[in-house]
């Protein structure tokens, strides 16, 4: 009999090639040898690290919780951003009703009674997505057969419609800000909508003068009070925004302006706080945002509405001119594919509407 090859998946646990391009894990648990087949190496590897972990943490297997599973699930979302870590944490809180129940115990019905805890669709979906997730990295580690959330009870996905601000809105907005040194921040807003961490994450290094185009590689998210600078949001937030010529020229007097402060350096912020620090969003709302809106009168919405106003004015287009197809929008806004900003947007897309109207009323057919 031919003697199986020896692999190995690292430096926690051995593993051996079995079959067909199967893997096969060895562990211990309590004195006893349990195994474990897997179809890729690298699967193979996680959970043999993952069980290693559990043994140095004392987690019986066989008497897992939710709580053991979600702690695994953080641990190894440890490598993203802090944003993201809070709100998975934040999300999975929620749950903690089912954090001392064993994982063999949980069904679809226990998660339908869970999730109803919730206000609003909008959080059910919310805390289901996140559970699924959860629950699909338990079954890969082979910690449970099935994950329950396929079963439960699927909330309605619709959409909320997007807060925009009016032509005549943005023109009072940016009237009433003209004098202030963060006029090409909100003027950069409205026009191309970038999110406002992304406004917020602009420094003189990624603005290039010569193609007239702003370079999205970093956000500045405010995470419980803490500022989280790292990668934006998705892969496809990764983009080179084309200036138009007003906001290329408003950069050029923000220039100016950073040379006389002595900010200009290729690493500071392009729109920065009073000290020369990146923007927190809650200090921009509460003490140049909403003072500025309840002064020029103008009802409140979010800062984040100056992204929706961008892309509602993109796809519908103004003052004649025809609006910008969706694909170019989506990748403009840093969508990952054009049904996120079809779905997001639809409901403003009044050039279409109208469109499909004038069609028929230029036909002859009646009744």
């Amino acid at each position: 009999m031919k003697k199986r090859k020896r692999k190995r998946a690292g430096p926690v646990a051995p593993f051996y090639s079995k079959y067909h391009k199967r893997w096969l894990v060895r562990y211990w648990v309590t004195g006893k040898r349990h195994e474990r087949k897997f179809r890729d190496q690298a699967a193979a590897s996680e959970f043999a690290t993952s069980q290693h972990n559990d043994q140095q943490d004392g987690i019986d297997h066989k008497n897992m919780t939710l709580g053991d599973l979600v702690r695994k699930f953080l641990a190894t979302k440890a490598d993203k951003s802090r944003s993201t870590v809070a709100d998975y944490t934040t999300t999975l809180n929620h749950a903690k009703g089912l954090f001392r129940v064993p994982l063999h115990v949980i069904g679809p019905a226990e998660i339908d009674s869970l999730i109803l805890t919730r206000p609003s669709p909008a959080a059910q979906r919310r805390l289901l997505r996140t559970l699924s997730m959860v629950f699909r990295r338990g079954v890969r580690w082979k910690l449970v057969r099935l994950n329950p959330c396929d079963g439960a009870e699927k909330q309605d996905h619709k959409p909320e419609k997007a807060a925009v601000f009016e032509a005549e809105e943005v023109t009072v907005v940016l009237e009433a800000l003209k004098a202030h040194r963060l006029i090409g921040l909100f003027d950069l807003g409205f026009t191309l909508g970038p999110r406002p961490e992304e406004l917020f994450g602009f420094q003189w290094q990624d603005w290039n003068e010569r193609k007239q185009t702003l370079t999205v590689v970093r956000k500045v998210a405010e995470v419980h009070g803490h500022l989280d600078i790292g990668p934006p949001k998705t892969p496809a937030a990764l983009r080179d925004l084309v200036l138009p010529n007003h906001i290329t020229s408003r950069l050029m007097d923000r220039r100016k302006e950073a040379m006389k402060e002595g900010r200009a350096s290729r690493s500071d912020w392009i729109w920065s706080n009073t000290r020369g620090g990146p923007i927190r969003r809650s200090n921009l709302r509460a003490k140049i945002w909403q003072p500025m809106l309840e002064a020029a009168e103008v009802r409140y919405r979010k800062p984040y509405c100056m992204r929706h106003t961008a892309a509602s004015t993109m796809l519908n287009g103004c003052d004649g001119v025809r609006g910008i197809s969706l694909a170019v929008v989506s990748a403009v806004l840093g969508h990952e594919n054009s049904q996120v900003t079809l779905e997001r947007y639809s409901h403003t897309m009044r050039a279409e509407h109208q469109q499909v109207a004038a069609f028929w009323n230029a036909t002859e057919r009646t009744g």
